[in-house]
This record gives C-alpha cells, structure tokens and sequence, in this order.
C-alpha cells in the first residue's frame, strides 16, 4: 500500500497544546467533520480524509473527545481510500495522545494485521487486552483479525489464553464456550454456555441457540431463544439471534423482520451487530443494492470497523 507523510498537524503534535477540559467543537471543525462525513458517505475516501484533517487543524488549542472522533473518522477514510500505512499513522498520533485507550491498540493492531504486520497487530491486540483484561470480546476479536490475516499460531495464542482465565464469572464461561465454539467443540461450548446461564448470564440462552442450530438442533434452539423472550423483554440481541437462526435456514425475508425489530427499538447499545446482520440478510437475498447503501451507512457512521469497509468494497463490485 501506498506510504504517505505524516499530515503537517497531528494529534501528537497538539498535544503540548492541550489545556484542560474540552468545550466541544468551534463552528469551522463541525462544519468540517460534517462535510467529510458527507464525502466518506459518497465514497470519496481521499477527499474525506483531507476534510477531516483540515477539521483537526481547526481545533485550536483544545484537543479532547471531539478531535478523536475526528481522528478514527480519518484512518477510516485513509484505509478506505487504500493507505493503510497512513490510517496506521493516524492511530499512532491517538496514542501518543492516550496511551491508555485500549481501542486506539485494537484497531491499530486490526490495520497492522490487515497489512501484514504480525509482531505489531500482535502486540497491540496484547496491549488492548492489558488495558481492558475484563472485556473478553477482546480475545475473540483479536483471534478473528490474526486468523484473517493468516496468523493461525498468534490467533490461536489469544484463543489459549482465554482459557488460562481462572474466573468463575458468567462472562468468563461465555469467553470459554465461544472459544470451545469456534474449535468446533460444540458439546463443551454448550457446557460453558449452561455454566454462565447458572451465573447469572441470561443472554447465555442465546449462544445456546446459536450452537444447538449448527448442530441442527433447531427445535433446541427455538426452545432457548422463545424462554429468553418470555423471561425478559423483547431485546435487540434476542431479535438479533432469531434473526441469525432465520438466515442460517435461508429465511432472509423473516430474518430481515426480526433484524428490523431489533433496530426499531430505543436505546439499544446492540445496534451496529443488528446493522451488520441487516445487511448481510439484504446480500444473501441478492438484494445488493440496498446492501451497498445500508453498507455505506454503516461504515460512516462506524468508522473504526475494518471488516465492513472491506465488505462494502465488495458491494459496491456487485452493484455497478
């Protein structure tokens, strides 16, 4: 990929500029984000990740949640105009300014496994891991990148040390059992499962719908998610897993219903995966057009997940 210079103002260096507590963004940086959200939203990756730098030079003097908004939009913009090494640069600048955010580690180390870069993705993933050691998603994510990548050894290193976890909490038996999931041990990805459901963990009986299904146990798997329904209330996970259980049995129109529910509802901190599976759903059904829009939409609005950005550049092939 092609290697670019470092932009003339960075977070890094407005850092000896930092004062003190943020006062949101001057009326020139708004205008700025907005307008290179409007050109990432078009496809106008290059375009963008200039707008959004002229945005950063226009902070002045303060630099606080706002500018890091701005920055994780600009390596968005940089790796999808092509410039890994530049969205990389991007993220090093974040960290120089924090170097206790676990997500600038994380996504750096996703762009540094996207470009090949083993030893650094590993050790940012480990770093991100080190700073949040609770959030287990972490492990699993990080897995999914290095074995994307073709790192099989190091992302089955993150998978091993899941299960080093000497915890005996809910969130630690769901860790274990998406670990046993993945390595194709379903019977003991279940134990873990019905572990974290004794635990406390009531949205357990959604990973034991997801397994019991792809072992084509589909009347199990409806059994767990109509007890979760009926024990809680209707949640954008719950909806989300119907959902998943509906596409796995190519039922994309009855995926999309349930998908959608989920997304009507107010509040829901489970959004983006709903958006993700919308958007899935609408590809298999070979509705590629509204998936390429729902796609960009996504991305925008998501700017740090790499996955998608690729998953729209496939889109995008499908609908000219």
């Amino acid at each position: 990929m092609l290697i670019r210079k470092k932009q003339a103002l960075t977070l890094a260096m407005l850092l000896p500029l930092l004062m003190t507590g943020g006062c949101g963004m001057n009326k020139k940086e708004s205008s700025l984000r907005n307008e290179g959200i409007e050109l990432l939203n078009n496809g106008k990756y290059k375009e963008a990740a200039e707008k959004f730098d002229e945005a950063l030079k226009s902070a002045g003097s303060t630099v606080d949640s706002e500018e890091v908004d701005i920055a994780y939009y600009k390596a968005a913009s940089l790796y999808l105009s092509g410039d890994g090494d530049g969205a990389v640069n991007t993220i090093t600048d974040l960290i120089g300014f924090d170097r206790k955010n676990a997500d600038s580690y994380f996504l750096r180390g996703s762009y540094y496994a996207d470009l090949k870069k083993e030893k650094q993705a590993e050790s940012d993933f480990k770093k991100s891991i080190e700073l949040k050691p609770s959030d287990y998603d972490r492990y699993i994510k990080a897995y999914y990148s290095m074995n994307s990548a073709g790192f099989k050894k190091s992302a089955k290193g993150f998978l091993d040390d899941v299960m080093k976890i000497k915890k005996a909490s809910s969130a630690a038996y769901l860790a274990k059992g998406k670990v046993k999931e993945i390595s194709g041990n379903n019977d003991k990805a279940l134990s873990y499962y019905k572990k974290a459901f004794s635990a406390g963990s009531k949205e357990a009986r959604l990973d034991m719908a997801r397994v019991y299904s792809a072992i084509g146990d589909k009347d199990s798997a409806k059994k767990e998610l109509q007890s979760y329904q009926k024990e809680n209330k209707p949640s954008a996970e719950s909806y989300n897993a119907i959902g998943v259980l509906e596409m796995q049995e190519k039922n994309y129109t009855d995926a999309l219903k349930s998908i959608r529910a989920g997304l009507a509802l107010k509040g829901s901190s489970y959004k983006k995966e709903l958006s993700k599976n919308e958007i899935l759903a609408l590809e298999y059904s070979g509705n590629f057009k509204e998936a390429a829009g729902k796609c960009k939409e996504f991305v925008a609005k998501y700017p740090g997940e790499k996955d998608m950005a690729k998953e729209y550049k496939f889109l995008s092939t499908r609908t000219d």
